[in-house]
This record gives structure tokens, sequence and C-alpha cells, in this order.
């Protein structure tokens, strides 16, 4: 974990180059998490180089919503922060892209779910993927009512897991009961839910991993209410150092002189799960992406 003001500094220069360059590419707020992604990898934005990987995105990839519609500066920040070669990855995704395309499950495919797919692109049949993503949503709907209509990002991610789907469906319908009966049900925790069934672990080890997250950042400095619960489960699967949780109230403070992240241009809750966001290391590649898909989808 850097330094404080070395994170905040790295913060303030990725989100000022966004807001100056890429203003016509943002939308409702997408620079903020594009910085707080590349601070999470310590990197400074190459303006020329994202800039290239958007105009790549747009003319290899035109025809994908997903890649080059509303997730255009998403996906460009990501395949950015990847050491990967970026053209041949594009393209990759791009032959992705058209293979979901003909499947049902391919319509209104979000960025995250063809990146998570991605990684397990050789040698996925789609078609076998297409048909496991509809028999999982049938059986969510029959026989955990709920978790309500599962979103195709969270679908995919239960299917790459190669977990047993049912026991994936009866382990987020368990822990939805559980921060349901913590945290109340006004604000829907189906996701966060179905996030905490791909963590390992207990039910109740989970949960008491969420419970004492909470109470750290609570005793740090940094006001949880409402906590956003589905922003910070992929610390679940991330490295964090002793010091993460002081770290992320000083940062979520800092934000507060930032411009565009003003007490009054960007709510608490949000400014600190941008921290957390800028703040961790992530290990856990899945977690981070979908954690980046609530994100870009909610801000």
């Amino acid at each position: 974990m850097g330094d404080i003001k070395e994170i905040t500094s790295l913060f303030e220069y990725n989100h000022t180059l966004l807001r100056r360059e890429f203003a016509a590419l943002s939308v409702n707020g997408e620079e903020k998490v594009c910085a707080a992604y590349f601070t999470s990898k310590r990197r400074r934005i190459d303006a020329e180089l994202l800039s290239n990987t958007c105009f790549l995105l747009k003319d290899r990839c035109g025809q994908y919503s997903a890649l080059s519609g509303k997730g255009l500066l998403a996906s460009a920040s990501i395949l950015c922060t990847e050491d990967r070669d970026i053209e041949t990855r594009i393209d990759e995704l791009g032959e992705l892209c058209r293979d979901l395309g003909a499947h049902r499950e391919g319509q209104n495919i979000t960025a995250s779910a063809v990146f998570l797919a991605e990684a397990y692109a050789n040698p996925l049949d789609w078609m076998s993927l297409s048909s496991a993503i509809r028999t999982l949503r049938h059986e969510a709907i029959s026989n955990h009512p709920g978790l309500g209509e599962l979103d195709r990002t969270l679908c995919t991610a239960f299917v790459l897991s190669g977990e047993d789907p049912d026991a994936l469906l009866t382990d987020a319908t368990n822990c939805l009961a559980g921060l349901n009966g913590v945290y109340g049900a006004k604000i829907d925790n189906t996701r966060a839910a179905c996030m905490l069934a791909l963590c390992q672990g207990s039910v109740e080890e989970k949960l008491n991993a969420i419970h004492g997250f909470t109470d750290r950042i609570s005793r740090a400095g940094a006001k949880v209410s409402p906590f956003c619960l589905p922003e910070l489960v992929s610390l679940l699967c991330s490295s964090a150092p002793a010091d993460v949780y002081s770290s992320i109230s000083a940062l979520s403070a800092e934000l507060k002189r930032i411009k565009g992240f003003g007490i009054f241009s960007l709510p608490g809750e949000k400014r600190l799960s941008l921290a957390i966001l800028a703040a961790a290391t992530h290990t856990d590649k899945k977690a981070e992406l979908l954690a980046l898909d609530k994100m870009f989808k909610t801000l």
C-alpha cells in the first residue's frame, strides 16, 4: 500500500486527464470509476494509448455495444491495464461477441460479462454456455424466487465458475437472507449475495467477513451509511494490508477536496466506493470485474 498522498495524487491526475481528454466518452460519471481503476493498478493513464484503444474498439467492434457503445471507456480502461497485446485481445473479444451475439444470451451482454467470458474463451462451446445460462435463470426463477431475475453478468460468472448451479443459488439465497437480516431489505442485496456465493467459505464466514469489514471501516473514520455492499464484496478476494482501512478512510476524505468529488457533487457512500477501488489491490479477476460492472452501472 502506497502513501496516501501518492495514491491521492495519482487518482487526481487520472481523473483530471479523463475529464479533460475523454469527457465525450464518459457515461454517468464513468470517468470516476476508470480513474479509480487505473489508480488501483498504480498506473498513470497514457492518453495516447487509451485513445488508440478506444479507436481500435470502435473500428473493430463497432457493432458490439458491450465493447464500443456505452461500455467503450470502461472496456478500453480494462484493456490498458492488462499486460497482453491490446490489438490481439480486441480481435479475440470481437470474435467472442460475434459468437455470443448468435445466441439468445448474447443480447445486451455487458462489457464485464464479455471480459469474464474471454478468460475462458478456449475451448468454450458457446451453444453450451447459452444453454447453461438459460437453465440457470430458469432454475433461479423456479426454485429460488427470492433472487428474482438474475442479470446476464452474474449468470455468466456463475456458469463460468464451474460450480454446481443449484449449490450456488442455494448459497446466494442463504447469503441474501443473512444480508437482509443484518442490513435490512430497504436496498436490494441480491447482487451482493450472488457475489458472496462465488467467494470461498461458509455463509457464516462470509457474512462475518462483511460485518467485520464494515466495523473496521467505521472505526477508521469512514461513514458507511448506506453501506455499499456490492462494491465492497470484491475485497473478500483481495490482498488487504493491515493499513487498508485507514488508507481507504483517508482517501475518501481526500476526495472531498478534488474537483468533481466535493461534498455537494458526489455522495459520501460513492466516494467511499471509489476510494476502496483505488486503494485495494485485487487478486481475483472475477470478483474485480463483477464489482466494476456494478459500479459502472450505478455510479
